[in-house]
């Protein structure tokens, strides 16, 4: 909803990038034991503060078309594999992204490894409860 000067009202479920890259999106098949590549991306963290949730959302540049959505979740797994290119696997499915610089991807990997401490000292403090 907009406030008339073309600025939506803050929305407790809308989701907050907390970081975009450009990568190559890639899927590991399991049949041909191949990384495929589904195209250069836009790739974002995104963090829905309502309920502290998680995911990666990679849309291609030139179609816009998404190529990832990828809920960070109890069970994901987060590898840097190289400097990069960094994959991760969750429900036996295998994801990567091959970066354009280091940079990116390590400025990528700090924020999944916060995202995923957050969420871990957050399953920890409602054991506690």
């Amino acid at each position: 909803m907009e406030n008339g000067y073309g600025f939506g009202y803050h929305n407790a479920t809308a989701e907050r990038s907390l970081m975009d890259v450009k990568a190559t999106v890639m899927l590991f098949e399991s049949d041909t034991k191949r990384w495929m590549p589904i195209g250069l991306s836009n790739v974002q963290i995104l963090h829905q503060r309502y309920n502290n949730s998680y995911r990666i959302l990679g849309s291609r540049l030139d179609n816009g078309e998404v190529t990832l959505d990828c809920e960070v979740r109890h069970g994901f797994v987060y590898n840097r594999a190289t400097l990069v290119f960094h994959q991760w696997k969750q429900d036996g499915r295998i994801s990567g992204l091959h970066f354009q610089s280091e940079t990116d991807a390590a400025e990528f990997a700090f924020s999944i490894e916060s995202a995923l401490e957050k969420l871990s000292n957050s399953d920890n403090n409602k054991k506690i409860k």
